[in-house]
């Protein structure tokens, strides 16, 4: 059976599994892409269709967290360490939800589960609230191996943003952007 980039309901874990082991078995190791998937945001952006919980809870992120953290160990046993990790992307909802420490030690899971890069060639994406960081923030996001950030703007006319339920002025935008480019 082909993989291909659809979801099929004929290809179930049996076959994943399979595929996944298999794939250790290339003569040069592939490397690895991961995506990290934090639901939770504070209030809900009415753009947005990915799987989301809105909740000021702080700690339904560190509950989260523990049983993440057993899916990461589940996937890893799958796949040799000699496969570096080139892609990493933590989306949602707004894994800045999540407290830098948090983050932290989300970051020295992955890394004590797979091979991750520490190179210029990675690529690790955060998606970030630019209402919800200040340049200490940013720094500590960088200093855990993040290079890229996504800022989640959709426009900058504040009318439109009123009405998806991201007020988010430019300035402030732009103040990230910029405290972002001078910490790479």
């Amino acid at each position: 059976m082909g993989v291909g980039v659809q979801f099929d309901a004929a290809f179930g874990e049996g076959d994943y599994l399979k595929a996944a082991r298999a794939s250790n078995d290339d003569p040069i190791p592939r490397p690895l892409s991961l995506y990290v998937h934090v639901p939770f945001c504070t209030s809900p952006c009415f753009y947005c269709g990915c799987t989301r919980i809105i909740t000021r809870d702080r700690a339904a992120g560190t509950r989260y967290l523990s049983r993440l953290r057993r899916e990461i160990e589940l996937q890893a046993r799958l796949f040799d360490r000699d496969r570096s990790m080139d892609q990493l992307h933590f989306g949602g909802g707004t894994p800045t939800f999540l407290n830098d420490a948090e983050l932290a030690d989300l970051m020295r899971f992955i890394g004590h589960s797979f091979s991750l890069r520490d190179d210029a060639l990675r690529e690790y994406s955060i998606e970030v609230d630019p209402r919800t960081v200040d340049d200490a923030r940013l720094a500590a996001i960088a200093g855990l191996g993040f290079n890229r950030i996504s800022l989640g703007v959709q426009d900058f006319d504040p009318d439109v943003q009123k009405a998806v339920n991201r007020e988010q002025p430019e300035e402030k935008v732009l103040a990230v952007m910029a405290a972002r480019a001078c910490a790479a």
